[in-house]
């Protein structure tokens, strides 16, 4: 179980940092838990730099939080951390190998990829601060991450490019 230790600001963010062991976790939407922070730990009750040992200060929390955030599926990201899963899920893999390996093979897919980019972290950010977050992010996940998984396992590409479009839709409708 994570323990809170603080919330930071980061430009017009706020991020409430907790550890679990020595893994150092960050949230925008609750005070335990959340993605893990790479490149910082926990040593001796203190958030230590990895790469200096030292301890970290604030702007170096919220670079390492910027670093930590730069896998681009931002909305199932958010989806996947709200039902308590990790960055590193099988669902989030999936996803991640089909954008690299089936989107950007293509023009098209390239493009839908770059759309996606300017408007998911915005995306993000909202659907984080809705009320019922925990309930809506189980929805999205049943309805429309785990179908997008299944039509990839299938090699139903299109299937799934679809319904993840459906799915930002969803999202979309949801933080108006």
């Amino acid at each position: 179980m994570a323990t809170y230790v603080k919330t930071i600001e980061c430009g017009n963010s706020k991020y409430h940092i907790s550890v679990s062991g020595e893994n150092v976790y960050y949230s925008k939407s609750n005070r335990k838990g959340g993605s893990k922070v790479k490149g910082v730990s926990c040593k001796k009750n203190e958030l230590v730099l990895n790469s200096t040992r030292k301890p970290v200060e604030d702007i170096e929390l919220c670079e390492q939080i910027k670093k930590s955030t730069s896998s681009g599926c931002f909305i199932t990201t958010v989806v996947c951390k709200g039902i308590g899963l990790e960055d590193d899920c099988e669902y989030l893999q999936t996803l991640r190998r089909f954008r690299d390996v089936q989107l950007l093979r293509t023009q098209a897919g390239k493009e839908k990829v770059q759309q996606y980019y300017q408007l998911a972290p915005e995306l993000a950010d909202k659907l984080e601060q809705l009320p019922e977050f925990c309930n809506i992010t189980q929805k999205l996940f049943t309805q429309f991450v785990v179908p997008c998984c299944k039509f990839i396992r299938a090699k139903q590409f299109q299937k799934a490019e679809a319904h993840y479009q459906l799915f930002l839709q969803a999202v979309q409708a949801l933080t108006k």
